[in-house]
């Protein structure tokens, strides 16, 4: 459930336990519609896997702790282009695994850099024909009903799951910079 902000963006988000997760934590999920079709939801499933927002969010946090004004940008500037590659990714493995897109679900995590990029990361989606629907909305999608057959140690998005049950392999995901994982796994001074 959002809790409409400034502008009607989101501020908070609770779970579907009803827990509150917190300012700008939140699953997003999106519509775009499609000629001849309702409408297709989509958003790049991240959800179940190492989330990269947390990689860039410790990068960041490392500049902005060491008063890094223009390592902090670079990691501005690094960010959005990323999370477009990841959007752009699962819309291609999701017609790939079910021949069309479908509801998927995108997890970012409260940090001063969604905090701080979260208007510009919104923008990009709707650059891309991206519209905001309920969860619930999205997840009435018969893809939700696509056998899940995985089990394992490894956290696996749901897209990469029904692939796994039609006989088709997991594809790499975009990987964030070296330069931003590096950053992200040293040691605070």
């Amino acid at each position: 459930m959002w809790e409409p902000g400034p502008a009607g963006e989101a501020r908070s988000f609770e779970d579907v336990d009803g827990r509150r997760c917190g300012t700008w934590e939140s699953y997003l999920v999106s519509s775009r519609p499609q000629s001849g079709s309702l409408g297709r939801v989509r958003k790049g499933d991240s959800c179940n896997r190492r989330i990269s927002s947390w990689v860039f969010a410790a990068a960041y946090r490392r500049a902005i702790k060491e008063n890094d004004a223009a390592l902090a940008e670079r990691i501005e500037d690094a960010y959005i282009p990323y999370m477009e590659s990841i959007a752009a990714f699962f819309e291609r493995r999701s017609v790939e695994v079910l021949g069309r897109e479908c509801p998927q679900v995108l997890l970012i995590h409260a940090s001063r850099l969604n905090a701080k990029m979260l208007p510009t990361l919104l923008q990009m989606f709707r650059e891309r024909g991206y519209t905001f629907v309920s969860l619930e909305q999205a997840m009435n999608d018969k893809c939700y009903r696509t056998p899940d057959t995985y089990v394992g140690r490894k956290g696996l998005s749901w897209i990469h799951r029904w692939g796994l049950a039609r006989g088709k392999p997991i594809e790499p995901e975009p990987e964030e910079p070296v330069w931003v994982d590096k950053l992200s796994s040293q040691p605070l001074k």
